[in-house]
């Protein structure tokens, strides 16, 4: 079930909270509770990684470097758009997951 494009704040909370609380069976929730715990890692180290590499592609090295304040403002806006289009990338995906009646 889909919300209204006006739906007040309480049913949007009120979704919120039964997404968070999640659907699971009494006896799945050791494993969906793991299966939670690595995605969420799993996502952690990705977008780690990933700044990492974006980071050191732009020149930013953990050194002794007059110029690093540099770099790191030219990384970091290039960082949060990679970050934005992997999050466009997810919902896109998650949407496409979603059943017209």
């Amino acid at each position: 079930m889909t919300l209204s494009p006006h739906a007040s704040m309480p049913a949007i909370i009120l979704r919120g909270v039964v997404c968070g609380i999640g659907s699971a069976p009494r006896e799945k929730t050791a494993s969906a509770s793991g299966l939670l715990a690595v995605v969420r890692v799993s996502g952690q180290t990705l977008g780690a990684t990933l700044v990492a590499i974006v980071f050191g592609s732009l020149g930013v090295e953990a050194v002794n470097d007059s110029a690093i304040g540099t770099h790191i403002a030219r990384a970091v806006p290039v960082t949060l758009w990679t970050a934005c289009a992997c999050a466009v990338g997810a919902m896109v995906t998650s949407a496409l997951r979603l059943r017209r009646p």
